[in-house]
């Protein structure tokens, strides 16, 4: 069941970087000795060759503290991306680029973040993961020209501010929570519903939209609960004996109560978004997860295609098995992206550029047509829904 946001764009294709192993440039051997008037012509040729300009792509991330796992794997996908862009030679106004990844912790402010990064001249940023974050930097990038696209942050309200540089690169979280009420409702029968969560605010805008979508779905809500600790909680949640319980948190913590509730008897299905969709919860919850768990994530299956597995497999080669989690495939194309656009436009100029984020189409490996609308929110965006049946984690909506 795949679930598109109403949302809007212009489309034209643009392609990105084919999946593959990362190619290497490799020069030709000169031979030994050469003729003067060939050697006379090198020269001259090497006279009038463009000089590479260098374009700096930024990166907004948590590099430490919990979040760090999914700062890692954005980095390594960015990596990757830089990589491949080297290896196609391209050029920006004829001129041939060197393209460095400038990359930058977040997690102590993300406004400061933005304002080092566009005091290193950065043409463009990938970041940052958190809704809170971005809403604090997405100004500065705004008032410097800087394109930005978030590989994550589902906040509806960002694309609503007039920052003409921001951009989405997945659904948002109206679309995520619409989804998960209408599985829970349609294909899992289910009539009560509760909305429980730590005291973080993380996921706040999913429960916010399920809750929203519930009437349509023919679901029920009940009163919602909150805590820092697990026990009120699953004592909450066994009095008020729901079909499906919607978890708002963090993945530590959803593993934690999960658990919990089981071993209290509890089997209400447990439903989630993005974290828990994770490769960290589905370790931290183990067999409690089982086929009882569902999550829902803003982007396509990765592996419907043979361009999205073989992607994968390159990564994990790369990069360690254990390192990917949710948004690696997002960051990868939103800066192959923000590159291809410069290229296209022939200058890393960010409002010579920028129209042509909200005016074409690219290719990539999370899907065949990025296309962004005039708000920045992605057109047309998928969602996965998925369970961890026998331990791994399957999309339910293929």
């Amino acid at each position: 069941m795949t679930l598109p946001a109403r949302l809007t764009c212009l489309m034209l294709s643009v392609a990105c970087v084919p999946a593959g192993a990362v190619t290497a440039r490799v020069a030709a051997s000169a031979p030994a000795l050469a003729s003067a008037p060939a050697a006379a012509a090198s020269a001259s040729e090497a006279t009038h060759r463009p000089a590479p300009m260098t374009v700096r792509i930024g990166a907004a991330l948590p590099l430490s503290g919990a979040q760090q796992p999914y700062g890692r794997e954005v980095l390594d996908a960015m990596r990757m991306a830089v990589a491949d862009l080297d290896a196609q030679d391209l050029r920006i106004g004829g001129r041939p680029v060197r393209w460095v990844l400038d990359a930058r912790d977040d997690t102590s402010g993300a406004a400061a973040t933005a304002r080092a990064l566009v005091a290193d001249g950065v043409a463009a940023v990938v970041g940052d993961l958190g809704s809170r974050a971005v809403a604090r930097s997405a100004p500065v990038y705004f008032a410097a020209g800087v394109p930005q696209i978030t590989p994550s942050a589902g906040d509806p309200k960002l694309a609503q501010r007039g920052w003409q540089t921001f951009h989405r690169i997945v659904a948002n979280d109206d679309a995520l929570g619409a989804a998960l009420a209408l599985y829970a409702g349609r294909r899992l029968h289910a009539r009560r519903a509760m909305i429980v969560g730590d005291d973080s605010s993380t996921g706040r805008g999913v429960a916010r939209a399920f809750e929203r979508a519930a009437p349509g779905a023919g679901l029920q809500m009940l009163p919602a609960a909150r805590a820092s600790a697990v026990a009120p909680l699953v004592a909450a949640v066994r009095a008020a004996a729901p079909d499906v319980v919607l978890y708002r948190g963090r993945a530590v913590f959803g593993a934690a109560l999960l658990r919990a509730l089981r071993v209290g008897g509890v089997h209400a299905r447990f439903l989630g978004a993005r974290r828990l969709c994770s490769r960290d919860f589905a370790r931290l919850a183990g067999r409690d997860a089982d086929a009882d768990v569902v999550c829902v994530q803003g982007g396509d299956v990765l592996d419907r295609t043979p361009a999205g597995t073989a992607w994968r497999q390159r990564f994990d080669a790369l990069y360690g098995a254990g390192v990917f989690q949710l948004y690696a495939p997002y960051a990868y194309d939103a800066t192959m992206v923000l590159a291809h656009a410069m290229v296209a436009a022939g200058s890393s100029v960010g409002r010579d550029y920028a129209p042509l984020l909200r005016q074409r189409a690219f290719a990539g490996v999370t899907r065949r047509d990025i296309r962004f609308n005039v708000d920045g929110e992605l057109l047309r965006p998928h969602v996965t829904i998925d369970d961890f049946s026998h331990g791994a984690k399957q999309a339910l909506n293929r």
